[in-house]
């Protein structure tokens, strides 16, 4: 594999989890609404994903 095309994938991965996360953030705005075991899962995905980036 050339270092071009590992960085495009490197760039697509970094994309992908920054939205990933953004999509995590909105959701934890309305984790009130859920019930406990959603609200524990959407704050244990944000800290995996704060922890990757």
């Amino acid at each position: 594999m050339t270092t071009e095309i590992l960085e495009q994938r490197m760039e697509f991965l970094s994309d992908a989890l920054v939205r990933t996360l953004h999509a995590l953030e909105v959701a934890y705005q309305y984790k009130d609404a859920m019930p406990e075991h959603v609200q524990n899962l959407i704050e244990q995905r944000i800290e995996d994903a704060r922890e990757s980036c």
